[in-house]
């Protein structure tokens, strides 16, 4: 399992991922080559928390899920994260800290939840090229905008971004940073 890289498990109406170990250490996952994961089209209700163990994961597909938040994604571990697709759920809520912590994410897919604003902080990522929020009752990003793509979003959300306000990271995110020390 050591030379693994990818993982396919779509559409197998998975309830969990590793989930039911309560502690899972380090030392219980041994994938250290995996960089791609999908589990699209299961029955998820989370992230699952075990991710964090597979240092070089550069793509996440979590699409058409019941995934509720993001929060386990809001971590220094995932720091290589590229590709970021968690469309079609029921996520409410993208914490200023998922922009913080996604140093590397160049793309993040959140068609179909139920979004009602994207952080400010999006719109100075400097690897993040392509970021898709259609079908959310978005409050703060208008239809107009949207329909131009992620060039404009991106230049709107840098717009609105207000240092001091935009950018500080939640404190349950540097929580859990101190716990995975």
């Amino acid at each position: 399992m050591q030379s693994l890289v990818s993982i396919e498990l779509a559409n197998n109406s998975l309830l969990s991922f590793f989930d039911e170990f309560q502690e899972i250490r380090r030392d219980q996952v041994d994938l250290p080559n995996l960089t791609y994961l999908s589990l699209n089209g299961n029955n998820l209700t989370r992230v699952p928390s075990v991710l964090k163990y597979f240092p070089k994961l550069q793509q996440i597909h979590l699409h058409m899920n019941k995934i509720t938040d993001v929060k386990e994604l809001c971590r220094r571990s995932y720091a290589n994260l590229e590709v970021v697709d968690l469309g079609n759920n029921k996520i409410r809520e993208v914490p200023i800290a998922l922009a913080h912590y996604l140093s590397s994410l160049n793309f993040l897919n959140l068609v179909n939840n139920d979004l009602s604003q994207v952080p400010p902080l999006f719109g100075l990522h400097k690897t993040l090229k392509t970021l898709q929020l259609d079908g959310n009752p978005l409050k703060t990003l208008r239809r107009p905008i949207l329909d131009k793509g992620t060039d404009a979003i991106l230049k709107h959300l840098r717009d609105k971004y207000i240092e001091g306000r935009d950018d500080i990271v939640e404190d349950w995110a540097l929580e859990m940073e101190k716990e995975d020390v």
